[in-house]
């Protein structure tokens, strides 16, 4: 790969190689986005010949910002103290890590032929990048068979091939960009399964959950969303009764899987858990926020109190410490105990957090920049294309479900797809804010996907209302598709064409 000391000491020697490296993507830049520009234009969306489709261009866009970002501002990876747990597959403690990124950074190591070195790094960001171009198409398949209008599916996959909060993350030897991966495709299958549903779908999307999970523990947010899901199609004739015993299968098999990893943990370490990293994350917070006090534990309340007086250690090393002190278990009956005695400051705390959390940016630039200007430009760039806050996420989420109410009370419809949005937007706010210790910005980026989707069905669903409220033309938009149709409460309802 390419590397920015390389371009940089071209570029200083006048090389007509150096200027046509960083000139080059530009220019495909700026023609894709033209193309993009002619198509919406024309309103030549149907054609089926693949360069005159727009996800050709908008990959297009998202090679040249992915190249211009690499070659111009960021390092060529990004390694932090966290991605040492993850590239040693064969010396893993499968408790400490989930094995899903181990995983790939295997298959990509057996593939060159290389550990540990720079080569290997340069070729994990190579494959995340591939995985985040992989997205993009399934974020634009998902935003076809959601939307009504093709121009604005093109502009939102757009915003997302481009957006550098999402592009930076793919240079970090962490699990962001494969997680940002994970929760498009598992938006995708529920959109084709609510498009045209079938058996093995339903059983495939609830098995399909064991991959995330096993990638990051903050995915079991999937499981009761797909279960609520599955309920709620109960009352529904054909949707309800054909596919809800092949979803719950689906799901126990997932559950099955889980429980059979953590079961293997507990045979191998004496730790029956999916990953310690949580664990760690809970006490941490409870040393940070001085809500350790047990006079059931004494031992472990004097080796906290030890270790913050010699004040060498953080909150989440004094917690590694303590578990490994005294054991899982009985370290695990501490922190259990502790948080019920404690149980109205932490709540409190929870809540303050959440407060506090509220005008937090979601996209952040993890990757260090080659310099303050290039830094500044990116994150303005960045700012425009997305400016959301977590505040703002939530106001989002507010207004779709008062449109969804309305919807069930005067046309009664259940707009499941929409809903399936914002629960899986509540599970992903409520694991970034109880679930870690100052890594919001790692367990929020998957809310950014969710939320460019969100943005769509409000802007549809408001153009909608205003624009054939008389005639019900509110219920044409993808939202509500054949299944969800067979899910109304009463008669069917009419709409034109």
């Amino acid at each position: 790969m390419l590397s920015r000391d390389f371009v940089k000491a071209s570029v200083n020697a006048n090389s007509f190689a150096g200027i046509l490296l960083l000139l080059a993507p530009v220019a495909v830049f700026v023609f894709a986005f033209a193309i993009l520009f002619g198509l919406f234009y024309r309103q030549n969306f149907e054609q089926k010949r693949w360069f005159q489709s727009p996800l050709f261009y908008i990959i297009i866009l998202g090679i040249s910002v992915r190249i211009i970002l690499a070659v111009a501002c960021f390092d060529s990876f990004y390694y932090q103290p966290d991605s040492g747990g993850y590239l040693d597959f064969h010396q893993l403690n499968y408790s400490h890590r989930c094995p899903g990124y181990p995983l790939f950074i295997e298959i990509i190591a057996s593939m060159i032929s290389e550990r540990g070195s720079e080569r290997l790094f340069s070729s994990i960001v190579f494959a995340q990048n591939l995985v985040g171009l992989i997205a993009t198409g399934f974020f634009f398949l998902t935003l076809r068979r959601l939307l009504r209008h093709e121009a604005t599916v093109i502009i939102l996959s757009s915003i997302y091939a481009t957006l550098p909060f999402l592009l930076s993350w793919e240079r970090a030897l962490l699990t962001e960009s494969l997680a940002v991966f994970q929760i498009v495709f598992f938006v995708y299958l529920l959109t084709e399964y609510f498009y045209k549903p079938t058996r093995r779908g339903a059983f495939f999307i609830g098995a399909h959950t064991i991959v995330p999970i096993l990638t990051r523990p903050s995915f079991l947010v999937l499981l009761p969303t797909l279960l609520v899901i599955f309920v709620l199609h109960l009352p529904a004739k054909k949707p309800g009764r054909h596919f809800f015993l092949p979803g719950i299968a689906g799901l126990c098999f997932a559950c099955l899987f889980i429980a059979g990893y953590m079961q293997m943990n507990s045979y191998i370490y004496d730790r029956p858990v999916l990953t310690d990293v949580s664990h760690n994350n809970q006490l941490a917070i409870l040393i940070f926020k001085k809500l350790y006090s047990n006079d059931a534990y004494p031992e472990v309340e004097k080796l906290i109190r030890q270790e913050l007086h010699a004040g060498k250690k953080s909150g989440l090393q004094i917690a590694k410490a303590v578990y490994g002190n005294f054991g899982f278990k009985h370290t695990e009956n501490y922190l259990r105990d502790t948080i019920y005695l404690h149980r109205n400051a932490y709540l409190i705390y929870t809540f303050r957090k959440f407060t506090d959390l509220l005008s937090t940016e979601l996209g952040v630039l993890p990757t260090p920049s080659s310099g303050w200007v290039q830094q500044t430009i990116i994150k303005a760039y960045g700012n425009i294309l997305f400016f959301f806050t977590f505040g703002q996420v939530w106001a989002l989420i507010l207004m779709e479900m008062a449109f969804m109410l309305g919807c069930l009370m005067y046309y009664r419809v259940i707009l499941w797809q929409a809903f399936c949005i914002c629960l899986l937007v509540m599970g992903i706010s409520f694991t970034a804010v109880v679930g870690g210790y100052g890594a919001f910005e790692r367990l929020s980026i998957c809310l950014i996907p969710l939320t460019i989707i969100l943005t769509g069905l409000l802007l549809e669903q408001s153009i909608s209302w205003l624009t054939g409220f008389r005639n019900r033309k509110v219920l044409r938009f993808a939202s509500v598709l054949p299944l969800l149709r067979a899910c109304k409460a009463e008669k069917p309802i009419e709409t034109r064409e």
